[in-house]
C-alpha cells in the first residue's frame, strides 16, 4: 500500500506468514512495517509532513526517510521502539537539521530509537555569533521515574556546531551506543564567544551531581546513566572533554575513538567522574588537559576506571591525572611527544605506559559489579545506621550532608527526608546550632552534619539549625 503526498510518502508493507493450518482452518499473522519519506519545506511545497509530524505516525519497525536538504526543524521522539524493531530515522550526511528555535535540536524520550547518516548542526545563520548557535544538538534524556532508557543508536552521523555540549546522555540512559560518528565544535558559548563556563563536551553521560533533579528530568534520583558504548567515532570539541562520565554511572565503554581540540587544562581528552568506566584503544592528540582525567566530588567518586591501550600524543599535562584512589587497569599505554607522563594527586605514582598485570577485567563484569556498588552507596555513606531519618515535628524537614568548605558554603546530601534531595548539592548559608546561637560553618568544611529546616529556597536553605555533627 503506497499513499502518494508531494513531499512525504508513507509506504507500508504487509507481509502474511502462514503459522499454521490444520483441516480446513488456517492461521495467517499480519506484520506492517513503514517508510515515512520526508523532505525539507524550503522548495515550496508545504503540503508534507515535518519530522515531528512523521514521528507521531511511526510504530515499531518504522524507518523516516530524510531527503537532502536542510530542516530548520526540531524534533522529539514520541514513543519507544521495540527491540529488534526500532523507530529509525535516516537520510544522508546532506540531510542537514539545522533546529527550529528550541535550545535542543533532537529530544530522545524513549527506548529503542536509532539516528542514521544524517547531519544535526547548531549553527543555523551565516552570522557567527553567540546568537546563531543552539544550545544542545542531541539531548538524550529519560521522561519516567525510573525507568532505562535504552536501545538508543546513533551510527554514521555529523553532529557539529553547538552553544553547549553537542551530545547528552542523561537520567537512567543505559546500553545505548554511539559509533562511527564525527562530532565537532562543541562548546562555542564558552570556548568562543567567553561566556564564563566551560560547558563544551562531545558526549556528556549522566548528571552532575548539583543537577539531579533538574533541566528535564523527571525526579531527584541518582542518575545510572550505565553501560553505554562509544565507539569508532572522530571527536573534535574545540572545546572540552570528547566524553564526559558523571558521578553515578558506570560500565560505559569508550573505545577506538579518536579525540582531539579538548580546551581546558584543568580537565582532559576524556573525563570520568563515575566509577569502573573503560577508556580503551582511543587516540588523544593535542588537547590542553590530561589525556584521561580521573575522580569525582567524593573520594568515593570516579574510582576503579580502566585506562588501558591508548595513544596519547602532545596532550597538555599528562596522560593520565588520577584524582582518587584506587583505580583499575592503568597500563599498556602509548606515549608520542609528550612531556609528562601521569599527574596524580593520590599519594601514587601510575605507570600508564607499563605492562598490564593479569588479565583485563571484562566491561560486563565490571558494570554488573559497580552498578551494584553505585545502588548501595548513598546507604554505606550515612553513619547514623539504616533507620529512616527523623525530623522534629515543628520543621520541615531534615539532612545529613557534607560541607565542602568553599566560598557559598555548599553542603552534598548524602541522606535526607525528602528522598528527591539526595545527591544533590544545595547552599547553607548560616545556621544556628541547638540551644539558637549562629554556629560558625568553615571550621566544620569536610564534615557531616545532621541539619534540620524550615524551607528551601533557590537551592538555599531557610531555618536551618545543625542538630548535631555526625563525624
Amino acid at each position: 500500500m503506497t499513499c502518494l503526498i508531494w513531499k512525504a510518502c508513507v509506504s507500508r508493507r504487509l507481509m502474511a506468514i502462514m503459522l499454521g493450518f490444520a483441516g480446513f482452518l488456517g492461521t495467517v499473522s499480519l506484520a506492517f512495517s513503514a517508510t515515512i519519506n520526508v523532505a525539507p519545506k524550503n522548495e515550496g511545497r508545504d503540503e508534507g509532513l515535518t519530522i515531528q509530524q512523521a514521528l507521531r505516525l511511526a510504530r515499531p519497525g518504522d524507518t523516516i526517510a530524510l531527503a537532502p536538504g536542510t530542516y530548520m526543524q526540531d524534533f522529539r521522539s514520541v514513543r519507544d521502539g521495540e527491540l529488534g524493531n526500532p523507530i529509525t530515522i535516516e537520510g544522508s550526511l546532506a540531510s542537514v537539521v539545522k533546529g527550529g528555535g528550541q535550545a535542543r535540536i533532537v529530544e530522545v524520550n524513549h527506548s529503542y530509537i536509532e539516528l542514521r547518516n544524517f547531519t544535526i548542526d547548531g549553527h543555523f545563520e551565516s552570522a557567527n555569533t553567540k546568537k546563531s548557535y543552539r544550545d544542545k544538538l542531541l539531548y538524550v534524556i529519560g521522561n519516567t521515574p525510573g525507568k532505562a532508557l535504552t536501545g538508543l543508536r546513533v551510527l554514521g552521523m555529523n553532529i557539529r556546531n553547538a552553544g553547549g555540549e553537542c551530545v547528552r546522555l542523561r537520567y537512567q540512559a543505559r546500553q545505548n551506543e554511539i559509533a562511527y560518528s564525527r562530532i565537532s565544535s562543541c562548546g562555542r558559548f564558552d570556548f568562543s564567544f567567553n561566556d564564563g563556563g566551560k560547558n563544551g563536551e562531545g558526549i556528556y553521560i549522566g548528571t552532575a551531581p548539583e543537577q539531579l533533579g533538574g533541566r528535564g528530568a523527571p525526579d531527584g534520583a541518582i542518575d545510572h546513566s550505565d553501560g553505554n558504548r562509544i565507539h569508532d567515532n572522530v571527536i573534535a570539541t574545540a572545546g572540552n572533554e570528547c566524553v564526559d562520565i558523571k558521578e553515578g554511572s558506570s560500565g560505559n565503554i569508550v573505545e577506538k575513538n579518536s579525540c582531539t581540540g579538548q580546551k581546558d587544562p584543568n580537565s582532559g581528552g576524556f573525563d570520568s567522574r563515575g566509577n569502573g568506566n573503560v577508556f580503551r584503544y582511543n587516540l588523544v592528540y593535542d588537547v590542553v588537559g590530561a589525556g584521561v582525567r580521573l575522580g569525582g566530588d567524593e573520594e568515593t567518586d570516579g574510582i576503579n576506571n580502566d585506562v588501558y591501550g591508548n595513544t596519547f600524543r602532545n596532550v597538555g599535562v599528562g596522560l593520565i591525572r588520577a584524582q582518587r584512589a584506587p583505580q583499575g587497569k592503568i597500563c599498556e599505554n602509548i606515549s608520542q611527544d609528550n612531556k609528562v607522563i601521569s599527574t596524580n594527586s593520590i599519594g601514587k605514582t601510575l605507570h600508564p605506559t607499563g605492562p598490564c598485570d593479569g588479565p583485563k577485567p571484562t566491561a560486563d563484569l565490571r558494570t554488573k559489579s559497580m552498578v551494584a556498588t553505585n545502588q548501595t552507596k548513598m546507604a554505606k555513606k550515612v553513619e547514623k545506621g539504616d533507620k529512616p531519618l527523623s525530623c522534629g515535628s515543628s520543621v520541615a524537614g531534615c539532612v545529613i550532608g557534607r560541607l565542602e568548605g568553599d566560598d557559598r558554603n555548599r553542603i552534598k546530601i548524602v541522606d535526607a527526608s525528602d528522598v528527591v534531595l539526595r545527591g544533590h548539592h544545595l547552599i547553607l548559608a548560616d545556621a544556628t546550632g541547638p540551644d539558637g546561637k549562629n554556629v560558625p560553618l568553615k571550621p566544620l568544611a569536610g564534615k557531616l552534619v545532621r541539619i534540620e529546616y524550615t524551607s528551601i529556597e533557590k537551592k538555599r536553605f531557610a531555618g536551618a539549625r545543625i542538630i548535631e555533627v555526625v563525624n
